[in-house]
């Protein structure tokens, strides 16, 4: 009996993981198309302190594209 409470626990966080490991992408890429932040919205619900929230804000935030040798085309040479 108890082999099947700790078979289930495992499945149950092995089921979390998943979905944490493929909604996480999904929600940024929805926000980079979103017409307004949804990091706040994320960090509000989930119940973050401060410091997890700067995290969660930096992960949305974009850095201005730069054009550097190794991304320029052959042909702008």
């Amino acid at each position: 009996m108890r082999l099947k409470a700790l078979d289930f626990a495992s499945q149950a966080v092995l089921f979390g993981a998943g979905l944490l490991v493929s909604l996480l992408p999904f929600v940024i890429l929805l926000s980079a198309f979103a017409s307004q932040p949804v990091d706040d919205d994320i960090s509000l619900r989930l119940g973050l302190d401060r410091r997890a929230a700067g995290i969660v804000d930096h992960l949305f935030t974009s850095a201005p594209a730069t054009l550097n040798a190794a991304t320029r085309p052959a042909w702008s040479s």
